[in-house]
């Protein structure tokens, strides 16, 4: 419960993992939130990062609130306050199953498209600091090739003490 986190455990940013996709902009997707789970992050406050992976694409949203659909609470930053509203939704990419294209939408904040052209690879960094949370992604063009390209970097303020 996020509420014991938060009360019992003094938890100011709390990062939930998953693996199927809560949000998703695939070609084949309608799924802009799932009731029941995004509805109670924004209830209980403090969920400043939701990570899930199972299609193998890096998107990031825009801090979202759920009223019924996504929206966004500010536009694109590098560094989000630590009184941003809302939760971010990052896909994450796989070091061994190849990229397919991910789509724009209206509350995409990073699509990861690196410089390159057709299919490739990628994993996530995470550094949490008393401070922040900084997330970093990165693509390669296919085993053993040296393109290597950072395509997405944010960092989320935490409150001071």
């Amino acid at each position: 419960n996020i509420q014991n986190l938060k009360s019992k455990c003094g938890a100011d940013t709390i990062v939930d993992v998953q693996h199927h996709q809560i949000y998703q902009w695939a070609a084949k997707s309608t799924d802009l939130g799932t009731k029941g789970i995004c509805d109670v992050f924004d209830a209980e406050g403090s969920v400043r990062l939701c990570l899930f992976g199972h299609r193998h694409i890096h998107q990031r949203s825009l801090p979202l609130v759920y009223e019924g659909k996504g929206k966004a609470t500010t536009k694109e930053k590098a560094e989000y306050a630590a009184d941003t509203k809302g939760t971010i939704y990052m896909q994450s990419p796989s070091m061994w199953y190849q990229f397919t294209e991910p789509l724009d939408n209206e509350l995409v904040a990073n699509n990861g498209k690196p410089s390159f052209k057709g299919s490739y690879t990628g994993y996530g960094e995470m550094t949490i600091t008393p401070e922040a949370l900084v997330s970093e992604t990165y693509v390669y063009e296919g085993t053993g090739k040296a393109r290597h390209d950072r395509i997405d970097q944010f960092k989320i303020l935490r409150p001071k003490a």
